[in-house]
């Protein structure tokens, strides 16, 4: 596998067939076929805004047919197929949960035998064109969650967030540094403000994050997140369980009590109550207030994938030392 892993240009299907016979590990097998099948899948110029439809790549119809060969105990590859009545099962169960019209497993049993083998698992992929069909609102919800840059509009979205979140975290923290305040006009004996630019500046970072919150609010209700996540799509068609999709209002609520939510909801709730000053709400409550807007530089994580994993993983390695140092 460290050959393969190493190769500079991508795998042909004339190479994969090479590697396949110098390795003689299944899993190993596995993993290479998975890879090849990656590497296989074309490239698309990315769309400014997310498609309506976006297909189900080869990668993920191979996954199926490996999860349904396995639990029916053929893990051998001369044994690479499956009964027809488990290939019926898997792909009625992906079609419900995709909304999709129904189909006969036993057409596509073309020796009749009755199982399917991987060739003939194909010819679903080929003639079907099986996709997931999106809805307004679901492209306008992924557009501004997702971290995954498969539109223009969401790397424009994600860049303009990260954006807001830097110049509104440095001007909170600039206006506390003394050379950014002056004397209260009103009460001269009062504690000095910040400048009037700063709370310009804060104001306009505010609208951004309503905006944007309101936006995935009001969509979530019709976002299906059991198609978007691929690892539950593989479990929901391969298990046997009975499907349960969830209502628009249990939706809302799982969009409501995500922890990334609760941190965006905290973080713009502090800037709200400020701009209605009968709220009466002063002194040290307010500046707990004003301290909790600087949550929304955890929302910079959900943009930054890469960057966040390092980070978990540097402070879990370091451990020990943090409790030496935090004891100190």
């Amino acid at each position: 596998m460290s050959h393969i892993d190493n190769q500079d240009e991508p795998l042909t299907p004339s190479t994969a067939e090479q590697c396949h016979r110098t390795i003689s590990d299944p899993v190993d097998v596995q993993v290479t076929n998975f890879r090849v099948l990656g590497l296989l899948e074309t490239k698309q110029k990315t769309p400014f805004f997310i498609p309506k439809e976006q297909t189900l790549d080869l990668l993920f119809f191979r996954q199926i047919f490996v999860r349904l060969r396995d639990s029916e105990g053929n893990d051998k590859e001369e044994d690479d197929n499956i009964p027809v009545a488990t290939f019926q099962r898997a792909l009625e169960r992906l079609f419900y949960v995709l909304r999709d019209t129904p189909f006969n497993a036993r057409t596509y049993d073309t020796n009749g035998n009755g199982y399917v083998g991987w060739s003939e698992f194909c010819a679903v992929f080929k003639d079907r064109n099986v996709s997931i069909r999106l809805s307004f609102l679901e492209r306008l919800y992924l557009s501004l969650e997702s971290a995954d840059l498969t539109s223009t509009l969401t790397q424009i979205v994600s860049n303009l967030v990260l954006v807001t979140i830097l110049v509104s975290s440095l001007c909170f923290v600039l206006s506390t540094v003394p050379a950014c305040r002056r004397e209260p006009v009103d009460d001269p004996d009062g504690p000095p403000q910040p400048l009037p630019i700063f709370e310009k500046i804060e104001l306009a970072c505010l609208i951004g994050f309503v905006v944007e919150y309101a936006l995935r609010l009001l969509s979530s209700w019709a976002v299906r997140t059991e198609v978007f996540n691929k690892a539950a799509l593989l479990d929901l068609t391969t298990g046997l369980d009975v499907i349960h999709i969830p209502s628009p209002l249990w939706r809302l609520w799982l969009f409501v009590r995500a922890p990334s939510n609760v941190i965006d909801l905290a973080a713009i709730l502090p800037g709200v109550i400020a701009l209605f000053p009968q709220v009466g709400l002063s002194g040290g409550g307010f500046v707990v207030l004003r301290l909790i807007r600087l949550t929304r530089v955890f929302k910079a994580f959900t943009y930054m994938k890469s960057p966040a994993i390092v980070i978990a993983r540097t402070i879990q390695q370091s451990e020990k030392e943090l409790y030496v140092l935090g004891f100190n």
